[in-house]
């Protein structure tokens, strides 16, 4: 069950300056009201700086696509500041697209692998799957 105040934060990839945007609060609002969402709030702000947050308020801190391009530590620091007591972080990112038709997959390896190097070196984590991401909870348990 949701509480009385749950903050969605997303990290604006477009800007790359770690500022929070809540899936474009503009284009969002409007299909949140059409479905009649209860108890959620857009803000916009940064991921490792959230004042405009109380303590312990926050059931879910999310991340699609951008924890790479966040100050990682900081982040964390303030997850943990903002979510209530057994709150969660979900972090999430898209990956090399695959296919079982071989001539396809052939192709999206070929053409594929070379835009590669223009991909940000943050992107690297995000396309390894996170699989090195050090998490600062024993087990990844928060």
């Amino acid at each position: 069950m949701l509480s009385d105040n749950l903050n969605l934060i997303r990290s604006d990839r477009q800007s790359r300056r770690r500022r929070a945007s809540t899936i474009t609060v503009n284009a969002m609002r409007p299909r949140w009201h059409a479905h009649q969402v209860p108890n959620c709030e857009f803000k916009v702000g940064y991921s490792d700086k959230l004042p405009f947050l109380k303590s312990g308020t926050v059931d879910l801190f999310c991340s699609g696509e951008s924890f790479n391009l966040m100050p990682q530590k900081e982040t964390f620091a303030e997850a943990d500041r903002v979510l209530k007591p057994g709150g969660s972080i979900a972090i999430f990112g898209y990956d090399i697209p695959s296919t079982d038709i071989p001539e396809l997959q052939e192709s999206i390896q070929k053409y594929g692998m070379k835009i590669f190097p223009f991909y940000p070196k943050e992107t690297a984590q995000l396309l390894d799957r996170f699989h090195n991401l050090e998490m600062p909870y024993p087990g990844w348990i928060r």
